[in-house]
């Protein structure tokens, strides 16, 4: 091709770009966090890709994809399906993944969002199509199709059914194409149809540069300077100068890391506006940015160190009893200490949200798998001072355990009470109230098992308060900051 003719597509690429992006900034004023990011970067592969760090595009693809709907709708949509990828950090975690699943399920999601913004302005339908008989008119229903699609494979109100989608994001929508056999695409004829139909319906860039390092010498990729003089290669590539991104890929990741909070923020306050709820686009955040949190390991930091049975390895001398053994045929000149600093936990809370959302059986289950740690660790005390305080909008029942046999039979009589609203200040108050009575010498924290949604009080406590929750049971996004989040997997509470 003449470089002149390219250098001319390459810029008129450039004009579509930038006004896609003010497009998406003046539509959707949450973005704006997201903006700007990426390095603008032309390459020669019919489509448009990201490593999380670049914007990697076609100038030929941008132009041609512009042309299908008025005002370059389609090119804003591919654009905010990109940015969207690198809000969740869908590059991040597609380690250990089928790359194939991964992808149609990061597609997935990302479109699932885009639909639930529900910009009219934004819709690939036929009201904003040219008409024009070059345009592919199977993209007609390319949204109601997808609509269609995530309609008929979520899961109602959340519930838990392994052939349906329980939440829309890019993991659960993974775990549903393994559990309805998609991974099975090499060796059937009738998945390997089901999922290119998925694929050209969701799919809107390349995600070979998720798994591979972008070569700066690459041949697809313009690297130089453009010179109107300079005649073409032998391959036929138009050379320009582009930025490179050199960060390392976790300094990327929090970056997007940032910008996903504040997107939450920036997008919850657009929808209180108009009254709306946010959804998935809140839920994929909090699924992507949560900390993965061991139980048994967390459990340790409401433990308080006594004075116990062990050997002392710190103040155990080791030359002198290796030397008796050696002199005196095995009779040690001193023995080792027994008693050693050891954590126990001695005062502490359990409460229990007992308002419908929770059920009875997860509570067990909850209570149960907390003991058990607490057994296994050794990490209950002798004498302990367990209050299992059960709880709606106000206290139903508090259950003072003493000793491990106060335990073992509260969970073989427990009965729930409640299944009331839920208010989380109650139990605060009341708390603190046993406090000023002095029924606690060293309280080091709460664990609250709930779904997290309820007042919160205003002011923090002076001890810890811990909210452990189900996974897929919470995600609300205006918890206070000085509450700790545990989650506990839902194959976690099950093995018991």
């Amino acid at each position: 091709m003449n470089d002149e003719i390219e250098k001319q597509c390459r810029e008129l690429a450039e004009e579509i770009l930038t006004y896609s992006a003010s497009s998406i900034l003046l539509k959707l004023r949450f973005m704006q966090s997201a903006m700007g990011r990426l390095f603008m970067t032309p390459e020669h592969t019919d489509t448009i890709a990201t490593d999380g760090r670049h914007f990697l595009y076609d100038p030929f693809f941008i132009i041609k994809s512009a042309d299908k709907y008025e005002n370059a709708v389609l090119v804003i949509r591919q654009y905010l399906h990109v940015l969207m990828h690198c809000i969740y950090r869908h590059m991040f975690f597609a380690e250990n993944m089928n790359k194939r699943l991964w992808n149609l399920a990061c597609d997935i999601a990302v479109e699932n969002i885009i639909l639930g913004i529900d910009n009219k302005e934004l819709a690939l339908d036929k009201n904003n199509m040219v008409n024009d008989d070059r345009v592919d008119m199977s993209i007609f229903a390319f949204d109601n199709a997808k609509m269609d699609f995530i309609k008929n494979s979520q899961a109602p109100d959340g519930k838990y059914d392994p052939k349906k989608i329980r939440y829309m994001t890019a993991d659960y929508i993974y775990m549903f194409l393994v559990n309805n056999g998609y991974g099975e695409y090499y060796y059937s004829n009738v998945i390997e149809k089901k999922l290119r139909q998925l694929e050209n319906l969701f799919k809107m860039d390349d995600h070979k540069y998720w798994y591979e390092k972008i070569v700066k010498e690459s041949k697809n990729v313009y690297t130089d300077t453009y010179d109107t003089n300079t005649e073409e290669n032998d391959d036929n590539v138009y050379t320009v100068s582009v930025d490179y991104d050199i960060r390392s890929d976790e300094e990327v990741s929090e970056d997007w890391r940032n910008v996903s909070n504040i997107f939450s923020d920036s997008y919850s306050s657009y929808c209180n506006g108009i009254g709306k709820d946010p959804g998935s686009a809140l839920i994929n955040v909090q699924e992507v940015n949560r900390e993965n949190v061991d139980y048994s390991d967390f459990l340790r930091r409401f433990s308080t160190k006594v004075e116990g049975l062990k050997i002392n390895e710190d103040e155990f001398d080791y030359i002198y009893y290796s030397y008796g053994n050696r002199i005196l045929e095995n009779t040690p000149l001193i023995e080792p200490l027994e008693y050693g600093s050891v954590e126990k936990i001695k005062d502490f809370v359990i409460a229990i949200d007992t308002s419908g959302s929770c059920m009875g059986s997860i509570v067990q289950k909850f209570i149960q798998k907390t003991y058990n740690i607490l057994m296994q660790s050794n990490m209950f005390d002798t004498q302990v001072n367990v209050h299992l305080i059960q709880a709606d909008a106000t206290i139903q029942t508090d259950e003072k355990l003493t000793s491990k046999t106060d335990f073992e039979t509260l969970l073989d009589h427990l009965k729930i009470h409640g299944a009331g609203g839920t208010d989380f200040r109650p139990v605060v108050k009341y708390i603190d109230n046993l406090i000023e009575m002095r029924e606690f010498t060293n309280l080091k924290g709460v664990i609250y098992f709930s779904d997290g949604w309820g007042p919160f009080p205003t002011k923090a406590p002076d001890y810890e308060v811990a909210f452990v929750y189900l996974d897929g049971m919470f995600y609300n996004n205006q918890i206070p900051s000085w509450v700790t989040q545990v989650l506990l997997k839902q194959e976690d509470i099950d093995i018991l």
